[in-house]
């Protein structure tokens, strides 16, 4: 798979790609969005926490799962430490930077996986593991933690997924990207 920034609208007839931002997209056709998931080693007993603790989790400000507030009682019996994994993806990259400005979250402050099925791989293999994956990317040996906001409210964080074609679609084209948003 090639990053957006190497492929070449011009010599492909559709390029379908995410974005972090929507309203920074100027071209394209919206399809969709792609889900993504706060995930953990199975062993590790979270099953939510705060978006303010997440984030904190990912820029590093827990040393050890038991510092994390909200699973302070579960996580006391699972004296581990907190063992970021970033899955090395530009998108991802964009997401966090987008969405959390203000907060230092930066990829070099934990193992770096260079592929989906990496990042699955460490997470499931290292009890205090903890890495944010998009949701097609799930599987049972990993556990999604549900995210609450401020006001208890379920939260979702998401990529959008766009379709790219070099002129404006027509016919079997627009018929395609039309199937897709479905």
């Amino acid at each position: 798979m090639r990053e957006a920034s190497e492929l070449d609208l011009q010599s492909a007839d559709l390029i379908i790609r995410t974005s972090a931002d929507l309203e920074a997209e100027h071209e394209g056709t919206y399809l969709g969005a792609e889900r993504l998931a706060l995930v953990v080693n199975p062993e590790n007993p979270i099953v939510s926490l705060s978006q303010e603790e997440a984030i904190a989790l990912l820029s590093g400000a827990y040393a050890q799962w038991k510092e994390v507030p909200s699973s302070a009682a579960s996580a006391q019996a699972f004296d581990q430490p907190v063992k970021l994994i970033f899955l090395v993806d530009q998108d991802l990259e964009a997401f966090l930077s987008t969405a959390f400005p203000s907060l230092e979250i930066s990829p070099s402050m934990g193992e770096k996986a260079y592929s989906v099925e990496m990042a699955q791989q460490l997470i499931a293999e290292t009890p205090g593991a903890v890495g944010l994956l998009p949701a097609s990317g799930l599987t049972p040996a990993l556990k999604e933690v549900q995210l609450f906001d401020a006001s208890n409210q379920l939260i979702t964080w998401q990529l959008h997924v766009l379709g790219l074609t070099p002129i404006e679609p027509v016919g079997d084209m627009l018929q395609l990207l039309l199937c897709l948003q479905r």
